[in-house]
């Protein structure tokens, strides 16, 4: 009876690839820093004065509850964003 062939050993796989592509990165979404939600028009007025003052731009919306919330952007730098917000006088500023 013929005896069989040994199998080569092969060498273990560590299941990383040698030269992995970098994998492209979705360009940022543009991004606004949220200033405040106003229940008084004429607070959100004044608030989008300041930043309009400020050179930024400013937009708003109003929500489900009568709020008027005031937004700076859009911005590409989401860091950026928040400090020129927060140097405007703006120290609560949230990204969004």
């Amino acid at each position: 009876m013929p005896r069989p062939m040994p199998r080569p050993m092969r060498s273990p796989r560590c299941g990383c690839r040698r030269n992995p592509r970098p994998r492209p990165q979705p360009p940022a979404a543009p991004r606004y820093v949220q200033v405040g939600s106003f229940a008084v028009a004429g607070n959100a007025a004044a608030a989008k004065a300041r930043l309009a003052a400020a050179g930024l731009p400013v937009s708003s919306a109003r929500t489900g509850r009568g709020l008027t919330v005031v937004l700076a952007g859009p911005f590409a730098d989401a860091r950026q964003a928040l400090a020129t917000v927060r140097n405007a006088g703006f120290a609560e500023g949230l990204l969004r």
